[in-house]
């Protein structure tokens, strides 16, 4: 089968979606450790009353029917190796939204991740 270029655009878009779903999560996570102390959070039902930990789970939702479609548009040898972009974006957003630090054995991650993304297509 041949993989379809909108399918390779759909795999892309989710892993956007799946990194800023994370950064919601990791945002929730931390309001919560804010707001209970270190307190345990023993009715589960509560976490869905938080928003950005809502939001976040959504988008992981949304993301999940995204792969459905880009897997029919495509060999799976070709579309899944995308969906390695996600640990890229989730470094960038984590630097930018929470401070994180980077250092140079992150930044080759990024550039290995992005090279070996790039050889599916040769």
């Amino acid at each position: 089968m041949k993989t379809a270029l909108w399918a390779i655009g759909i795999m892309f878009m989710n892993t956007l979606i799946t990194a800023v779903g994370a950064l919601l999560l990791k945002l929730g996570a931390m309001q919560l450790a804010q707001k209970e102390g270190k307190k345990e959070h023993k009715e589960i039902w509560k976490l869905w009353k938080h928003h950005l930990l809502f939001f976040g789970l959504s988008l992981y939702g949304i993301a999940s029917i995204l792969g459905i479609y880009a897997y029919k548009g495509g060999d799976l040898n070709k579309v899944f190796p995308i969906a390695a972009l996600t640990y890229i974006w989730t470094m960038v957003l984590s630097v930018k939204y929470l401070k994180e630090p980077m250092n140079p054995w992150k930044w080759a991650a990024i550039i290995f991740i992005a090279i070996g993304v790039s050889f599916v297509f040769f």
